[in-house]
């Protein structure tokens, strides 16, 4: 059995232990399975390891900033997440740009949403709320959002919001 899938890592380091690079130490019956990944999968590897490479996207001129080449990959890079149906952690140094590439995100997402998409969910910390709200309403003022924390609504409030007035937010 062979998976070439982590290409960089020595069996002893791979981060997964069922991964094996080095088929050295598989019987024969093992060696005669192999798993290669066909063109989709081969794509979209290359995709998230490489987001530079995928197709460009913007969010229009309903963003009032401009976005840095590497925040232009980290917006295909999340919509490329988003269309797998995955969601993302990002958590890097301060001032690199996750706001302004997630905003551009969601103004990318706002067109599908009108077709019936489901609206999205940000998680941020407490602390951080007011930053956020104050950045979406003066780089994406187009963006609708609701900020469901108990300094912003109440307890009553939050739990009588039902899915149709979700369905308002972007």
């Amino acid at each position: 059995m062979h998976f070439n899938l982590a290409e960089n890592h020595k069996d002893a380091e791979a981060p997964f232990p069922f991964i094996a690079t080095d088929t050295s130490r598989l019987s024969v019956h093992d060696k005669a399975s192999q798993v290669i990944a066909g063109s989709w999968l081969a794509d979209t590897l290359r995709g998230l390891r490489s987001p530079e490479g995928l197709a460009q996207i913007t969010p229009g001129d309903e963003l009032k900033a401009t976005l840095r080449s590497y925040q232009q990959a980290g917006l295909r890079w999340l919509y490329l997440l988003t269309r797998l149906g995955l969601g993302a952690c990002l958590t890097d140094d301060m001032g690199l740009g996750r706001t302004i590439q997630v905003r551009s995100l969601l103004l990318v997402l706002k067109p599908e949403q009108m077709t019936g998409e489901r609206p999205s969910l940000l998680v941020a910390p407490a602390s951080l709320l007011a930053n956020w709200a104050a950045e979406i309403t003066r780089f994406a003022p187009g963006l609708t959002m609701l900020i469901a924390h108990p300094s912003a609504l109440s307890a009553a409030q939050l739990r009588a919001l039902d899915i149709k007035q979700l369905g308002a937010f972007d």
